[in-house]
């Protein structure tokens, strides 16, 4: 397998030599940039993780950033400097906010054990062969969705007080007849633009209640299933009815079935929301709001929306060893979370360490590549064989 690529950009001789080094020796191939403006054509290399300094001659980092959102750069970026941490933390935001991935950041002076961990917490979640490839073309999405062309990956969630396996999120995947498995950024962006998210969700939630039986694999039968809801799903009014009827055509019981919506997902009709959100409720489905802590006005949707689990985005959580600020939001968000009688849910778990502190700060259930990566139905019985003899 092709081995990850790494880009340092920075234009401290010193500091890029190290992190070259540290990067080798961890199995990256590695490229050094010492001029910023230089950026684009490194791209060419389709790197897998960044790491930028932000504070170089020619460009700023954020200068950068917006250069690699523009080429649509899929890459984890660890962002570097000698600021203080405030100033990291929100050029952080601000480029997830952009659109691209954060993969932590470094202050200086470096600390090698920080590089290390980082990298290696890279490395883990890499991203698979495939994962990105250019959009496919409309009339093809059009054709998958007729020849349920689709498929759908599970992730593990466990509880973190007793780490007994409790549900899995569902996660759609698209099994392209010439170009492979394809990823949800490939699709699920130009099924929202055209008109085809309901379609794309139907389908997901057909596939789930065919395939989503936890006895089959020899597991407890209220194991939970979590599917994503887009936009279009909350501008509807027949959806609700819709869902049960697919619900009960599948002979499946409402009860542990929960939808997950954004804030975002919200936005487009606040109003219509509320009527939609309340109504699954009503019918006995499980709402979680997805990705907390990213948005502007989470605490007025947990105060008006009918949710009973929060999302701690993962990233707060895959940082939380390293991150005072980020492990106070997430402490915070539980504390609250509490106070409302939700559940708490902590995605982007990617360490042990990681993991025993989110159990600490008092989280119920975390979900990560620490824990399993999205898999078939299939593998997830031999998955919890194994988690279960190493938890």
């Amino acid at each position: 397998m092709k081995a990850p690529v790494l880009l340092v950009v920075d234009d401290e001789p010193m500091i890029s030599t190290l992190v070259t080094r540290v990067g080798r020796s961890l199995g990256f191939d590695t490229i050094a940039l010492n001029d910023p403006q230089e950026i684009l054509g490194a791209l060419s290399h389709d790197p897998n993780v960044i790491i930028l300094d932000l504070s170089m001659p020619g460009a700023d980092g954020v200068e950068v950033l917006r250069v690699l959102a523009e080429s649509r750069c899929d890459a984890a970026i660890i962002l570097m400097s000698g600021f203080d941490r405030r100033v990291l933390t929100s050029t952080s935001r601000l480029a997830a906010q952009l659109g691209l991935t954060v993969g932590g950041i470094l202050e200086k002076p470096l600390r090698l054990q920080n590089l290390k961990d980082l990298l290696r917490t890279q490395q883990t979640h890499a991203r698979p062969p495939g994962a990105a490839p250019a959009t496919p073309p409309l009339e093809e999405l059009q054709r998958a969705l007729t020849r349920h062309e689709l498929e759908l990956h599970y992730q593990p969630q466990v509880d973190l007080r007793t780490r007994r396996w409790t549900g899995v999120e569902a996660l759609v995947r698209w099994r392209h007849p010439e170009r492979g498995l394809l990823y949800p950024n490939s699709f699920v962006g130009m099924a929202e633009q055209n008109g085809l998210a309901l379609a794309l969700t139907d389908e997901v939630i057909d596939l789930a209640l065919r395939e989503f039986d936890p006895r089959s694999l020899g597991e407890p039968a209220d194991l939970a299933l979590a599917i994503n809801l887009p936009p279009a799903a909350l501008v509807d009014r027949g959806f609700p009815e819709q869902v049960l009827r697919r619900v009960g055509a599948a002979g499946r019981a409402v009860r542990g079935i929960r939808f997950e919506v954004t804030e975002t997902s919200v936005a487009a009709n606040p109003a219509l929301a509320l009527d939609i959100l309340t109504r699954l409720r009503l019918k006995g489905f499980g709402l979680a709001l997805d990705d907390y802590g990213t948005g502007h006005s989470s605490l007025e949707l947990l105060h008006d929306l009918p949710f009973d689990e929060l999302k701690i985005d993962l990233q707060f959580v895959r940082v939380i060893d390293c991150d005072p600020s980020a492990r106070a939001i997430v402490a915070s968000s539980v504390r609250l979370a509490k106070d409302l009688d939700l559940r708490v849910v902590a995605e982007g778990i990617e360490t042990a360490k990681i993991l025993d502190i989110v159990a600490a700060i008092g989280a119920d259930v975390g979900q990560g590549y620490h824990i399993a990566r999205p898999m078939p139905w299939a593998a997830l019985g031999d998955w919890s064989h194994a988690w279960s003899g190493a938890a």
